[in-house]
């Protein structure tokens, strides 16, 4: 049994391989953690060295000599991330992992592009330290595939009213 409820209509499934892509994007190593902590499958151990993974990437996209990630090499890793994470998504659902890999990988791409444009032109229009829109990405980063994986629910205003 995972967190992720298995009756997901697959629509939900794919918009939720494709933010695991984004995530990828965002921070490559992010997925993986995310999706061994919602499995109960998962040994303890197996999480807590993806969740090590993902905190040293975190710490070490802040250093200056961290490479683009719209490098051939960061963009190829980015994209097998998200493509690996979209294709294990689906196949907890038992939905053609093959989908979920493609969205994942097409997930990746734009959060990639998207996490590369925002960190250079929000340095660049307000003056203000790339250090502080780098956490705001990780913090971005971490909801939308914890949103994805079903570590956290959005809040539905309908059912708090």
């Amino acid at each position: 049994m995972h967190i992720v409820e298995p009756d997901q209509t697959p629509t939900v499934v794919y918009r939720q391989a494709t933010l695991l892509g984004i995530t990828a994007g965002l921070r490559s190593m992010m997925p993986g953690a995310l999706l061994a902590w919602s499995s109960d499958s998962a040994t303890q151990k197996t999480k807590n060295i993806l969740a090590v993974l993902a905190i040293g990437e975190i710490i070490g996209d802040k250093l200056p000599f961290t490479p683009s990630r719209l490098q051939k090499g960061s963009l190829t890793g980015r994209l097998v991330a998200g493509a690996v994470a979209g294709a294990i998504l689906c196949r907890r659902h038992q939905l053609p992992v093959i989908q979920g890999a493609w969205r994942g990988a097409v997930g990746a791409a734009l959060g990639s592009v998207a996490g590369y444009s925002y960190r250079l032109i929000t340095s660049d229009l307000t003056g203000v330290s790339d250090l502080v829109w780098a956490l705001l990405e990780d913090g971005t980063a971490f909801l939308l595939g914890a949103n994805a994986t079903g570590l956290i629910q959005p809040v539905d205003d309908a059912t708090q009213a």
